[in-house]
């Protein structure tokens, strides 16, 4: 399923914003399905080993907390906990493409209706 991502853009390295995990760089990740490996489907852990996306209405929880953070299209995948509708879990993900920001301000401004 198609869902939202933001990561941080750093060097050419794509790092998560809020525990900092390194997926390496951006031309080696795009594209390529990644495996959450150890996956914790315990829905009573808010903040536990997933891949984590959400739709657009998640995307403005994370968008502002580093300047250099960037929204990316994902395809999820496998198992999945969805704590809300800002934390999805899921035990798959592949990288499509990273938006741009006008592409990023239509999707927030559409979801906004």
């Amino acid at each position: 399923m198609k869902k939202y991502k933001v990561l941080r853009l750093v060097d050419g390295k794509l790092i998560s914003p809020h525990q900092n995990y390194i997926y390496g760089k951006l031309e080696d990740v795009l594209g390529k399905k990644l495996v959450c490996e150890d996956f914790d489907d315990d829905e009573n852990e808010d903040c536990s080993k997933r891949f984590y996306a959400t739709d657009v209405d998640g995307l403005i929880y994370s968008l502002n907390k580093h300047k250099d953070n960037r929204v990316f299209e994902v395809e999820m995948g496998g198992r999945s906990v969805v704590n809300s509708e800002y934390k999805q879990g899921f035990e798959e993900q592949t990288i499509i493409r990273m938006l741009y920001k006008s592409e990023v301000k239509k999707l927030i401004r559409e979801q906004s209706k």
